[in-house]
């Protein structure tokens, strides 16, 4: 297994976990250099989805290779906001997905975390 970055907060677990042809994502929140991006559910769409971008990037991934999508919201009011950028960024051939309504997330403010299941197509 291989390890793909250290969670900029410093916590005890990394970004992605490479598992032969499958990468692992943990949950993207909406947050910028270490702060929220802002209380708008666009934006932190926005940056759930550029965070998860730049994880893909440094496993040699992208977007396209994505297999699988869980959106955890903690008010179902911003699930149009997650659809909408989820429909700019991976178009109409978007992966299989899952969105759960949860009472709170770690970040305070934070209306989403996005995580992730990619596949690399090769053996190793």
């Amino acid at each position: 297994m291989d390890i793909i970055g250290v969670h900029p907060s410093g916590s005890a677990f990394s970004q992605a976990a490479k598992v032969g042809p499958w990468l692992v994502v943990s949950g993207q929140v909406p947050t910028r250099d270490g702060a929220l991006v802002g209380p708008d559910p666009l934006l932190q769409a926005r940056q759930c989805f550029d965070n998860l971008g730049s994880v893909l990037s440094a496993a040699g991934l992208g977007y396209s290779d994505l297999v699988k999508l869980t959106c955890f919201l903690t008010d179902a009011s911003a699930y149009p906001a997650y659809a909408e950028v989820k429909r700019e960024v991976l178009g109409t051939a978007a992966p299989a997905g899952t969105a759960v309504i949860i009472s709170g997330l770690l970040v305070p403010g934070a209306l989403m975390e996005v995580e992730a299941l990619a596949w690399n197509g090769q053996s190793g």
